[in-house]
């Protein structure tokens, strides 16, 4: 692989339910070290391996992800998973955006490294590597030589060491798995719906805007306190 300096696009999925503070010191993280043109936040509609869940109604979870990111210039929402509807497969979203920015742009499509382990089982999970770049960021709990063997030897032979490699995307438009240098951060949406329902503070865990919203559209409406 080699590097360049032309204009990526990363996308970024999940069901933000809610989005914290921890999705977007991944997503700053991303944007600065790659100088990615612009990061796109993806609200699943039904992600696949949670078609049993509960999830908060996805314009909430789209309204929150927007008040998120309203302070990042390289920063947006797209709704291209409600056009959709249906469950939500990976390997669609990023065909869908392929199409749209031709066949010669970078895309880096970041994820956890606790859903690199379970690649595997996604849907036409080789052929992400043909639509995209996988920028791996660290999680607490799973070691990066975990996560390869549980990719099987074809896929972990596409990892690549970057760390000392110029801040810049790369040139080839897909074909790689990159690891993100950051250090993580252990936070999720259900330990904030946790605390929301149990009255504790989310204070520092998710955005003011986004800790506002909750509070004004009763998200969980078991919440007693946000502050």
């Amino acid at each position: 692989m080699t590097m360049g300096s032309h204009p990526a696009l990363g996308i970024f999925g999940g069901t933000f339910d809610p989005i914290h503070c921890g999705h977007l010191a991944m997503v700053r993280s991303a944007v600065e070290r790659y100088g990615l043109d612009r990061l796109l936040l993806v609200p699943a509609w039904q992600p696949p391996h949670k078609t049993d869940a509960v999830l908060t109604e996805w314009h909430h979870r789209f309204a929150m992800a927007a008040l998120a990111c309203q302070n990042f210039d390289r920063v947006h929402v797209s709704a291209v998973e409600k056009m959709r509807s249906g469950i939500s497969f990976t390997v669609e979203t990023l065909e869908h955006f392929r199409h749209q920015v031709g066949p010669d742009t970078p895309i880096l499509f970041l994820m956890g490294s606790d859903s690199l382990a379970e690649l595997p089982a996604w849907k036409d999970h080789t052929r992400l590597l043909e639509l995209a770049h996988i920028l791996v960021a660290p999680r607490p709990g799973v070691k990066r030589e975990a996560a390869l063997e549980a990719l099987g030897p074809e896929l972990a032979r596409r990892a690549l060491r970057v760390e000392n490699e110029p801040e810049a995307p790369p040139a080839d438009p897909a074909g790689s798995i990159l690891w993100l240098d950051w250090q993580p951060i252990e936070l999720s949406g259900s330990e904030i719906r946790r605390r929301l329902r149990a009255g504790e503070s989310i204070e520092n865990l998710v955005p003011s805007p986004v800790a506002a919203y909750i509070l004004q559209h009763r998200i969980y409406p078991e919440s007693r306190s946000i502050a």
